[in-house]
């Protein structure tokens, strides 16, 4: 749901309800899998709302079920109201509506307007490529530090990230879309790139064409049900609240920036009858992957794909398109007032066969060169109450299964509650289901959700997930169980005050290896986190934000670690003047990775920041966008980091030597 916020870059910095809300999704993501949530396909998408608003009153489209926290409940009121009341005049009305509360609609006013739904509906192709909005951005990244990987002479290109982006947009109904991009240490040209950039990415995708209700070329993804048949691209993996059922979209465009993950070829979704849609999708796409080998009975093999994007070194450019992947499915929906189901399948070919190493904890990964999944899924509202499910099966007929309700008690306050059982033998590179795992495998559990005010107008959201890995996984080395909850409570003292608190504590199994007998054993480790955050808002063009966070692991085998991280940060948006400015500082020590800290910072569109603070230093950044004229902006972003007992700082040949570190970006965009 919070991954909705990833829109603030194009709002020049300015301060909504969400930003807390971001923070917390994109922090916790990067603690769950390691790595920072670069979700550019939903930054996109919501980035298309804030120029292309939804129409209220057209409870025809499924746009507004693109705003993850809206939730089929709220569209159910908001679709009630508007039959008992007629049209709506003003986004005012929302306030008016039983069953939505005022978090919800501060949340969804940047994106939704009222009027007339003539407007937007039944226009030919020269009217909406006349009347339709362009926006170009061109942009450039750098480290100012050489890392080891140029010095050495591995790098095949200059330390520059380049890339640019072309969209041409009518409302929700089309949608035209090109780019090009090359990372850091990437060739642009030359005998490693003889097509220029390292990746281009197309799109195109048009909607409400008689029966055609979508079609899409290029790049897109194929979205249906809970994720656990068919999810292609990026998709929330945990429950960060209580609005946890997903809305399959069928097909929505890809990030102009994703390199892998996403389809590549044509998709269209037609209207068999009144209730029942069928969608069909076909992709052919090279995936990188470790070189190919001919085994002894003359099958090609490769060992696992490879999913970073870089092409940086020799090493990475042997991983290039050394695999073609063929995809086809197909989706039947069938959809009334109150319920939905539908039926996806779909089969992969690759041109040659998955071996991944011989592990015992990936005894049961995917291998060979072909496979399918079939799977169904329920969507059922009765009055305030919301039943789904998904279950899916692979060729194996491993199965995945998960069920879930969400009840709104009230405006105010919401239960909800899942239960998942993934097989480990499940096989499925295409899922993006609710879990603790990055893929929809090997996992069981039962996660309970509450958000209510409470006193003294305080509102509380707290969560409970209890689970187990029934087979070993990676970085632990048999099965295991583990339980997390999370406690936030935050309250407005005026309209221009926040404070908020958040508490997280986690047990999960680890390993634990003995470097004198060379022995992995296991242990339990706790790890907590608490975090106070202030936010105060003097005015509609100023904002202070302070945070003070602390985190502590309880290894019995390796010892206790601790870590803190403080910060401040001013954010200043005058409406008499074309610029606006963000600007942080930041204290942090952490002397294990393990105790290590995430917190967001504000950055360009299409780029994301969101460090893992640990050893001891200090960060500061500043981010300025000046609006040129009505039509350009230019970003500019600077960070500096600091490590005063480091003499180099990172690893492998991104290694950088001293105690500092430098990163500029630069990024020009233009609408008409």
């Amino acid at each position: 749901m919070y991954i909705l916020m990833l829109a603030l870059p194009l709002v020049a910095t300015a301060q909504t309800d969400g930003s807390l809300l971001l923070e917390e999704y994109l922090e916790l993501y990067a603690e769950y899998y390691d790595a920072e949530a670069d979700d550019n396909e939903t930054l996109e998408m919501l980035g298309h709302y804030l120029e292309n608003k939804i129409n209220l009153n057209d409870t025809v489209s499924e746009a507004l079920a693109d705003l993850f926290f809206v939730g089929e409940y709220h569209r159910a009121c908001i679709r009630s109201y508007i039959s008992t009341n007629g049209t709506m005049l003003s986004t005012a009305e929302l306030y008016l509506i039983d069953g939505l509360d005022s978090a919800t609609i501060r949340l969804m006013l940047p994106f939704v307007e009222a009027g007339p739904v003539a407007a937007t509906h039944y226009k030919s192709m020269a009217y909406m490529l006349k009347h339709a909005r362009h926006t170009t951005a061109i942009g450039t990244k750098t480290v100012v530090e050489q890392a080891r990987g140029y010095t050495d002479s591995v790098y095949l290109g200059d330390p520059f990230r380049l890339y640019f982006r072309y969209r041409l947009a009518y409302s929700d109904r089309l949608l035209l879309s090109f780019s090009a991009e090359k990372d850091a240490g990437e060739q642009l040209g030359g005998a490693a790139m003889p097509y220029g950039f390292d990746h281009y990415g197309f799109t195109f995708m048009l909607r409400n064409i008689g029966r055609l209700e979508q079609i899409a070329v290029g790049h897109y993804n194929a979205c249906f049900g809970q994720g656990l048949t068919m999810w292609s691209g990026s998709g929330m993996r945990f429950a960060a609240d209580a609005n946890i059922n997903k809305h399959g979209s069928a097909l929505r465009a890809a990030s102009a920036m994703a390199e892998s993950g996403s389809l590549q070829g044509v998709a269209a979704t037609v209207r068999l009858a009144k209730r029942l849609e069928l969608t069909t999708f076909l992709s052919y796409s090279l995936r990188d992957a470790t070189a190919t080998a001919a085994g002894s009975n003359g099958q090609t093999y490769f060992q696992s794909l490879y999913t970073s994007g870089y092409h940086r070194s020799e090493a990475e450019m042997e991983k290039k398109n050394r695999v073609g992947e063929t995809l086809a499915g197909a989706n039947l929906q069938y959809t009334a007032a109150r319920l939905s189901v539908g039926l996806t399948a779909y089969a992969q070919h690759f041109d040659a066969a998955l071996k991944p190493a011989e592990t015992f904890y990936n005894h049961y990964y995917f291998s060979g060169a072909d496979n399918y999944n079939v799977g169904a899924d329920v969507r059922y509202m009765w009055n305030n109450v919301l039943l789904f499910a998904e279950t899916a099966f692979d060729p194996s007929a491993a199965n995945a299964t998960i069920a879930g309700v969400q009840i709104y008690t009230h405006s105010a306050a919401r239960l909800a509650a899942y239960y998942r059982h993934y097989s480990a033998k499940y096989c499925n590179m295409y899922t993006s289901a609710l879990g603790q795992n990055a893929d929809s495998r090997n996992e069981q559990g039962l996660c309970t959700m509450l958000e209510c005010e409470i006193p003294w107008g305080i509102t509380l959201r707290a969560t409970a997930d209890v689970y187990k890995f029934p087979w070993p996984k990676y970085r632990i080395y048999s099965p295991s169980i583990g339980n997390e909850y999370r406690f936030k409570l935050s309250k407005r003292f005026a309209a221009n005050t926040m404070l908020a608190a958040q508490y997280r504590y986690r047990c999960q199994t680890a390993n634990v290896d003995n470097a004198t007998n060379n022995i992995t054993s296991t242990e339990e480790r706790q790890s907590h986190n608490l975090s106070l955050h202030l936010r105060y808002a003097p005015s509609a063009t100023c904002t202070f934000n302070s945070r003070v966070a602390f985190s502590h692991i309880a290894s019995p085998a390796e010892g206790d670690t601790s870590g803190f991280l403080i910060y401040h940060e001013a954010v200043y948006s005058p409406k008499t003047m074309p610029l606006a400015i963000a600007l942080r500082y930041a204290i942090f020590q952490a002397d294990d990775y393990d105790a290590r800290i995430y917190a967001y910072e504000r950055d360009l569109p299409y780029e994301y920041s969101t460090p893992a603070f640990y050893k001891k230093g200090s960060r500061f950044y500043i981010l300025l966008t000046w609006d040129i004229n009505k039509y350009a902006t230019l970003g500019i972003r600077y960070a500096i980091a600091l490590y005063p007992t480091q003499t180099s700082i990172g690893t492998g040949y991104d290694t950088t030597v001293g105690n500092k570190r430098q990163e500029i970006k630069l990024q020009l965009r233009c609408k008409i």
